[in-house]
């Protein structure tokens, strides 16, 4: 009887243990708002609703310079107002109205030497079949806001299909392993953004490597990884070489009822903290832009919530 009883102990020991260990697939939630900055604002890049789905490959073959690989899907809406969301007139609109609505997957490599890089495409459409009239409608309406006005403006039509590629290489960590430094680079190919990024992120407080972190999400199937909680800034300057957001539709001739030209460079500075403690995972952070206009639009900030859940 007691040899059955360490049997089953054992057993269930072993098995709580591999539930510990990692977790192989993970759901996610972000939220971008320029409301989250609690200044009364509703304007110019004014929401995002992105879901995802992540999940870790088994590896073909051993690779000891491969840490893991990770697919993502995802679902998202950007949308966009002109300097408020309740426009009377079209002269008061000094951003082009619209939205981008999205499928993407991705994928991303990180390696035992932090670096990683990421691999993208996205298809989707901007004008009302992005729905964004529809969405601002519902949120305002939710949450006890005025009804929106100006979605007649809008952008036309246009689908899109764009690519993306992200590397990030790893430069320096303290040795008290409580700071570390990173370079990022990233490039946009498409009809909907085009474009090249640079910058660089710091990161100071409880924190993982960069190739087992919920900064990047990198933490999933990952049975080292600890209890995070840091503090990071990621200053970032981008050359902006097509923003059908602004622009409207590439291959269109008629566009929309207005559109600009984009700031060819843009700069931003988001800084927010990040917080992992077993299997979720949380991120609040605020970015600040430079003009992205050729308008009178003024420059813009948002924030960003996000969660995400692992699961086996």
């Amino acid at each position: 009887m007691r040899l059955k009883i360490c049997v089953l102990l054992a057993l269930l020991s072993l098995s709580l243990g591999a539930s510990a260990q990692s977790h192989s697939k993970q759901f996610g939630f972000r939220s971008d708002n320029d409301a989250y900055l609690a200044r009364g604002q509703d304007k110019y890049y004014t929401n995002g609703i992105f879901i995802s789905y992540r999940f870790a490959n088994k590896p073909k073959k051993e690779n000891s310079a491969l840490a893991k690989q990770l697919t993502q899907l995802e679902l998202g809406q950007k949308m966009y107002n002109a300097q408020s969301g309740y426009i009377p007139d079209i002269v008061y609109i000094d951003r082009p109205i619209t939205a981008y609505l999205y499928a993407g997957a991705s994928k991303h490599w990180f390696y035992r030497s932090e670096n990683s890089l990421s691999l993208g495409v996205q298809l989707g459409t901007i004008g009302p079949n992005a729905l964004g009239k529809q969405a601002q409608e519902l949120i305002h309406k939710l949450g006890g806001f005025y009804p929106p006005k100006g979605w007649e403006y809008q952008l036309n039509n246009e689908i899109g299909l764009n690519f993306q590629m992200a590397y990030t290489r790893f430069l320096q960590r303290s040795s008290s392993k409580k700071l570390d430094l990173s370079i990022n680079s990233g490039a946009n190919l498409g009809n909907t953004y085009s474009g090249l990024s640079g910058g660089f992120t710091l990161r100071t407080g409880r924190m993982n490597s960069l190739n087992s972190t919920a900064y990047n999400r990198s933490n999933l199937s990952d049975a080292n990884s600890t209890n995070e909680f840091f503090f990071f800034a990621k200053p970032q300057l981008d050359w902006v070489a097509y923003d059908a957001s602004i622009s409207g539709g590439l291959f269109l001739k008629d566009k929309g009822p207005i559109t600009f030209n984009s700031q060819p460079w843009v700069l931003s500075q988001e800084f927010g903290l990040v917080f992992a403690q077993k299997r979720w995972s949380a991120q609040l952070s605020y970015t600040f832009k430079t003009h992205e206009i050729n308008s009178r639009a003024k420059a813009h900030q948002f924030g960003t919530i996000s969660t995400y859940y692992q699961f086996r």
